[in-house]
C-alpha cells in the first residue's frame, strides 16, 4: 500500500501544483520541492503589493489551487472508503 505520494499538476496557463499525499495520516499538502528536489516544504503564498498585471495571473493560480483542493480532496475520500472498516479508526 502506498504511504506517501508526490504529484504535480500542470495546467494549461503555465501554473503548477504540486501535491504530498499522506495516506497514513490522511492528509494533502501543497508543497514546493526543495534541495536537490528530493525534499519538500509546504507552500506559502504572498499576495501583496500587485498591480492588475500582477492579478492576472494571480486569479489563474487561485482557479489552478481550487481545481488541484477539490481533485486532492475527492481522492483522499475515495482511498479513505476503500480502506478495509477494521483500518478506519487507526489513522
Amino acid at each position: 500500500m502506498k504511504h506517501l505520494e508526490i504529484r504535480s499538476f500542470e495546467f494549461d496557463n503555465n501554473v503548477t501544483v504540486t501535491v504530498k499525499f499522506d495516506y497514513d495520516k490522511d492528509e494533502v499538502s501543497i508543497v514546493n520541492r526543495t534541495g536537490n528536489g528530493e525534499n519538500f516544504m509546504p507552500r506559502n503564498y504572498v499576495f501583496s503589493k500587485r498591480g492588475p498585471d500582477k492579478m492576472t495571473k494571480w486569479i489563474e493560480v487561485l482557479e489552478a489551487l481550487l481545481t488541484t483542493v477539490k481533485g486532492a480532496r475527492e481522492e483522499m475520500l475515495q482511498h479513505i472508503a476503500s480502506r478495509p472498516k477494521s483500518d478506519l479508526g487507526n489513522s
